[in-house]
Order: C-alpha cells, then structure tokens, then sequence
C-alpha cells in the first residue's frame, strides 16, 4: 500500500512554501522535475521545462470553464540535484510570479521546499482566489510526484 506523504502549506500575502518529504535522492528527485519523460509521468504531458538558466517552461491546461490557458516562463537558476528557479505567469497576468524549487537532503531522502513568491504585485481583487488554486495546484502535483517516486521504487 502507498502511503504519500503529507504536504506541508504555509502562505502569506506575497508567498506560498509547500514541502514535502520524499524517499528519494537529490539526483532521483532532480531527474523527476526535470527530464520531460519524468515530468510527463508526474505532472502531465502538458508541460514542458528546458532545465536550464535561460530556458523556457510552458504548461497549457484547461481551466474549469474548459477555456484554454497557457503558463509560461523562463528559467533563471538551476542547479542540479539542488535548486530551479523560473518566472511564473498565466497569458493574462499583470505581473509574474516566481517558483522555486529546492531539495534539501534528509537522514531518509529529501525534503522538496516549493515557493511561489511575488503575489502582492497582482491585484488584490485576484491574489487570494489565485493564491489558494495555487496552493491546491502545488498539492495536487507535490503528492502526485511522491506516488511517482514510490511506484517506481517499488517495480
């Protein structure tokens, strides 16, 4: 039986900081968020990260008026098996937020710490609706790439 972990959610009003602790190694996790096979097995084949300074990230989804939307941005740090770092934005967006990613080693694996930072410059009328989808968002994919991690340590 799988047992995913629980993700941990803390928010302020310009930032979100999910983690979670995962059974993996840095180099294991690192390879989850950024080789495409990985990501596809994860978080969809709707995503696309080119893991390095410069590269772009797209994700194109389906919002639940069954509008297209794309997110998008570009890559400003990665350091393997450590930390990536890119800009954030659905088409639309006033300003860009950004997310990093940063594996930090444990007795047992590693934690994943996940901020999305740089709320405050959208407008207040739509931070806390985007924040909170966010906040479920990141939930969602955090336990989705622990299930993954899991399944394949136990084929």
């Amino acid at each position: 039986m799988t047992v995913i972990p629980e993700v941990f959610v803390h928010r302020d009003d310009d930032t979100l900081v999910l983690a979670i602790a995962l059974p993996a190694s840095g180099a294991r996790i690192w390879a989850a968020l950024t080789d495409p096979g990985e990501i596809h097995a994860w978080w969809g084949d709707y995503v696309s990260i080119d893991a390095r300074p410069g590269g772009r990230f797209v994700e194109r989804w389906t919002d639940q008026g069954g509008s297209g939307v794309t997110t998008s941005g570009i890559v400003i740090r990665a350091v393997p098996e450590r930390l990536l770092e890119l800009t954030w934005a659905d088409e639309g967006w006033s300003a860009t937020t950004t997310v990093t990613f940063e594996i930090e080693p444990l007795a047992s694996g590693c934690r994943l710490r996940l901020e999305h930072s740089g709320w405050a410059a959208l407008p207040a009328d739509e931070r806390d609706e985007l924040m909170e989808d966010h906040a479920a968002g990141w939930t969602r994919h955090l336990k989705s790439l622990a299930a993954h991690l899991q399944q394949e340590a136990g084929a």
